[in-house]
């Protein structure tokens, strides 16, 4: 839905800034420069309200902002004018595709590195189409996760064959497929999860109080 993009402006510089222009970017595109007329003191920040855009669900969304000509001029330091941010709202209650034809996540790593980040509003599932997944996952605490907003993440209904994944760890501080630390609340079920490796070879890895985990119906 629709959010506010702020920027934080801070001067620093010896000098007083009495007037800035901000030019922003979403996903690339050019946005209408915002003109600030209000001073800001050598280490002050102002708040800037941008504008407001919507954020597609189950979406990534680039914002770049920049800052421009302070007091009409160039500035001496501009080494720290550009900020670059990607950001995605947390998801809705539903189920999301998972690889396959038209997904609404490419993979289960960008599916579950999502909800790492940007966290889910209400209870989750994951549609997993069948393939196979070459991957290495970790997740910690997910945002708004709770015993009533479970995460469930299952072989897609139409799937013939469990969709896998796998990874072949090389080194002990990696050794792991799937690690949860503190992550609470997920459901595996018919995705099969397999170790490549020859020396080490652990699949799932739980910690710093890891709870509800139920992994069923997977080899």
């Amino acid at each position: 839905g629709f959010q506010s993009v702020k920027a934080i402006v801070k001067n620093f510089g010896k000098f007083r800034i009495d007037s800035i222009k901000i030019d922003w970017r979403i996903n690339g595109t050019a946005m209408p420069v915002k003109n600030i007329n209000t001073m800001i003191m050598p280490g002050q920040s102002l708040t800037v309200v941008l504008g407001n855009i919507s954020f597609p669900a189950a979406t990534l969304t680039n914002i770049q902002v920049t800052s421009i000509l302070p007091n009409g001029q160039g500035d001496e330091n501009p080494a720290n004018d550009v900020e670059i941010l990607r950001t995605g709202p947390g998801l809705l209650k539903g189920t999301y595709t998972v690889g396959g034809s038209s997904p609404q996540f490419n993979t289960l790593a960008i599916a579950c590195s999502y909800i790492n980040n940007w966290g889910i509003l209400d209870s989750v599932t994951f549609s997993v189409r069948s393939g196979s997944y070459v991957a290495q996952i970790s997740m910690g605490e997910i945002p708004g996760a709770s015993p009533s907003k479970p995460i469930v993440i299952t072989k897609d209904s139409k799937a013939i064959t469990p969709p896998s994944v796998s990874f072949e760890s090389l080194y002990p501080e990696n050794n792991y497929v799937m690690m949860l630390n503190g992550t609470d609340g997920i459901r595996f079920n018919s995705i099969d999860f397999t170790s490549l490796g020859t020396v080490y070879g652990n699949v799932f890895v739980l910690n710093k109080h890891t709870k509800r985990i139920s992994i069923e119906n997977s080899s």
